[in-house]
């Protein structure tokens, strides 16, 4: 019927998110990282529902819901009470273009809201190329790991975490704190970098200004990255400045002086866990 609209509250088993999809026909392209990311949050118990129904055209195509279908069918978990609308198809063209939750919102949802550092989403961000960089399929781990898993990976580090907030990323310009350089600063203190001397080599970064010799390797790296037109180039620049970070890192910690930034694959501080962690 042209006109016809209803809702119901409904249990969405794999099996009838298979059936949906068979009408999946006008939807834009399927992004098949954010299926894996809603099946991993569906299949760990961390799907949060927040009433925003699947939608569904009178004539049967899937308006909207089309990655969380594809997600109960892969990670084979039933949606119980999941809100199905049906509304008439002509009136169902502008789907998807919503606001994404960002950290900050998840961080309130979950009931950190009042952390700064669960609410920063270069930190958020950052703390994912930390423990992802040294693995094999880093590009894929970063790509799916969805916010809520990142933050409930982030608890076990609130300390560390909050002492990178304060210390570094807090009111300090974007370029200066991109992921990249976060992550490097985040593994550096996990590794047992010396409080003291991380603490002024993020000085240094955030203002510029140097009072020793060997800091040069720092005000080079600031320099650096002042200059890089890339530092909203996404995470494989992330990945990439994480190493030259962890070389300054390196540099100034052993009194090397260096007076320019070098390409580097070798990472000097790497991600520890939590109970591993022996800071001096």
């Amino acid at each position: 019927m042209k006109n016809e609209r209803s809702a119901t509250w409904e249990d969405i088993t794999p099996e009838k998110a298979e059936g949906l999809l068979e009408m999946n026909i006008s939807n834009r392209a399927v992004k098949k990282q954010v299926v894996e990311r809603y099946a991993k949050d569906m299949a760990s118990g961390n799907w949060k529902e927040n009433g925003v129904p699947i939608v569904i055209g009178s004539d049967g195509t899937v308006k909207d819901g089309q990655h969380r279908l594809l997600a109960i069918k892969t990670s084979g978990v039933t949606l119980h009470n999941q809100l199905l609308v049906i509304i008439p198809a002509e009136d169902a063209n502008a789907y998807d273009i919503g606001t994404a939750r960002t950290f900050a919102d998840v961080a309130t949802f979950e009931g950190y809201g009042d952390n700064p550092a669960f609410r920063c989403n270069t930190l958020c961000a950052a703390f994912n190329v930390a423990r992802f960089i040294g693995k094999e399929n880093r590009e894929k781990l970063y790509a799916t790991v969805s916010k809520v898993d990142t933050l409930h990976e982030m608890i076990k580090y609130q300390e560390e975490l909050t002492w990178v907030y304060q210390n570094f990323c807090g009111n300090t310009m974007a370029k200066i704190t991109n992921a990249g350089t976060t992550a490097a600063i985040l593994n550096a203190y996990l590794s047992g970098y010396p409080k003291e001397k991380l603490a002024r080599f993020c000085d240094v970064l955030k203002s510029g200004c140097s009072v020793c010799t060997n800091e040069i390797t720092i005000v080079a790296l600031r320099n650096y990255l002042l200059k890089s037109e890339m530092t909203k180039g996404g995470r494989k620049f992330a990945f990439d400045i994480y190493y030259k970070v962890q070389k300054s890192l390196y540099n100034y910690k052993n009194d090397i002086i260096v007076n320019r930034v070098v390409a580097c694959n070798t990472e000097h501080y790497k991600f520890i866990e939590k109970e591993c962690i022996k800071n001096v």
